[in-house]
């Protein structure tokens, strides 16, 4: 196509030219939105069927709800929407699958609320909250939390790549992933419609970020042992890593230096108060021996 000339008025050609192209753009972003609300809406449908229907459902559901399905619900109805989309149409169709999800999970949520009688709705945690805070305010909230959705599919995305990697490299223990994601909400009486939705995202983002923590606590410990100058800053970071009071005196290499020499010389690679270790953090009331000539 060749280019539309500069300056102050278009010919009718470049002004078709324009047209063409806002023409494929909407239709690049409603293409998208219902392929994601149908690729969304299947598989929920999917689930739905496979965990209540026929022979064995109960045992059939409680095994869906665990390992390895949780991820690939996560991948197939979060992130294979958005990358699919985003590829065929750009940033249009990425927006075109925020949308479709979004118009999936409204849907969804009806048509569950209205399969359930009247005295099982209403009696979520958005009801309790919206008494304190006001609904409108709760629902904004859960707008602008659902933002972080991305951030959270990225983190798993490279939980399950690069972390089984790195752990490997530096000898790390394994995370039992099936500990961290399972969905368990769901068989909570009253939990309906987009209540129910909420309580499966946030069981799940609780997961994503748990593990995250485990991850990162690894790393602290391993790669730079040292306090902080500020006793503030120790105390504040002692409630996400607990064995802070363990690392080498702050500002000091040769602290930092002795720690890792000392509490690594078992063979363990992993934070100082992990499972893994014979002793942790949460059970030691004080340190030991390498920890006290350390700090």
């Amino acid at each position: 196509m060749p280019p539309i000339r500069k300056g102050r008025r278009f010919s009718f050609e470049d002004r078709l030219r324009r047209a063409d192209g806002r023409v494929m753009l909407t239709f690049a972003f409603w293409l998208s939105l219902g392929a994601s609300m149908v690729v969304v809406l299947l598989t929920a449908l999917g689930i739905q069927l496979a965990s209540g229907v026929g022979l064995y459902a109960k045992k059939r559901g409680e095994r869906l709800s665990k390992q390895p399905w949780v991820d690939v619900y996560v991948m197939v109805m979060l992130l294979a929407p958005w990358v699919g989309c985003a590829i065929v149409a750009g940033w249009w169709g990425l927006l075109g699958s925020f949308g479709g999800q979004a118009v999936a999970a409204a849907a969804w949520s009806v048509m569950h609320i209205y399969s359930h009688p009247k005295r099982d709705r209403g009696r979520g945690p958005t009801r309790a909250l919206g008494k304190r805070v006001g609904r409108t305010r709760v629902w904004c909230a859960m707008g602008l939390s659902v933002v972080m959705l991305p951030m959270l599919v990225a983190m798993r995305v490279m939980q399950m790549t690069v972390w089984p990697l790195f752990r490997r490299l530096m000898r790390l223990p394994a995370e039992n992933g099936a500990v961290y994601f399972s969905f368990t909400r769901h068989g909570a009486t009253g939990l309906v419609g987009v209540e129910l939705l909420w309580a499966l995202y946030c069981e799940w983002a609780m997961g994503v970020w748990s593990m995250s923590g485990q991850i990162v606590r690894h790393c602290a410990s391993m790669w730079c042992p040292m306090r902080f100058a500020e006793e503030s800053k120790n105390r504040a970071f002692s409630v996400d890593f607990p064995d802070v009071e363990r690392w080498g005196e702050a500002n000091s290499l040769s602290g930092t230096e002795r720690v890792i020499d000392q509490m690594y010389g078992g063979g363990s690679t992993a934070w100082f108060g992990h499972a893994s270790r014979d002793t942790g953090v949460a059970e030691s009331g004080v340190r030991d021996e390498a920890s006290k000539q350390a700090a």
